[in-house]
C-alpha cells in the first residue's frame, strides 16, 4: 500500500501486522509507511536527508527494491495502474518533510 512512498515493510523481517502493537494497531493500520525500525540495519543511513518516505529508484524510474514475490516490470505495471486510478487528493505530496 504505502511502498511508492518508502515503505520498507515488504523488505521487514517483522510481524507488526500480524501481532500488533498491544494487540491494537500498527503503523500501517494507522496510516504509515513502515519504516524497518526491527531491522538490524535501522535506522537505514542509505537514505539522504528528507527522503524517508520517497522509494529509492535506479536512474529516477526503476525501484531499486521490490517487494517480496515480485518482479520489477510485474511490481511498475501495478505501481501504473494504482496511479491513473488513484483520486487526486492522493497525489498530493502528504508527507512533506
Amino acid at each position: 500500500l504505502f511502498y511508492e512512498f518508502g515503505c520498507r515493510g515488504p523488505m521487514t523481517h517483522s510481524p507488526c501486522n500480524r501481532i500488533l502493537w498491544n494487540r491494537q494497531s500498527s503503523k500501517t493500520r494507522a496510516g504509515m509507511p513502515c519504516l524497518g525500525c526491527t531491522e538490524p540495519e535501522f535506522p537505514h543511513f542509505d537514505l539522504a536527508p528528507g527522503t524517508l518516505f520517497k522509494t529509492q529508484k535506479v536512474g529516477g524510474v526503476i525501484p531499486k527494491e521490490v517487494p517480496e514475490g515480485s518482479d520489477h516490470l510485474t511490481y511498475m505495471a501495478h505501481a501504473a495502474a494504482a496511479r491513473i486510478a488513484a483520486p487526486q487528493w492522493s497525489k498530493e505530496d502528504m508527507f512533506v518533510v
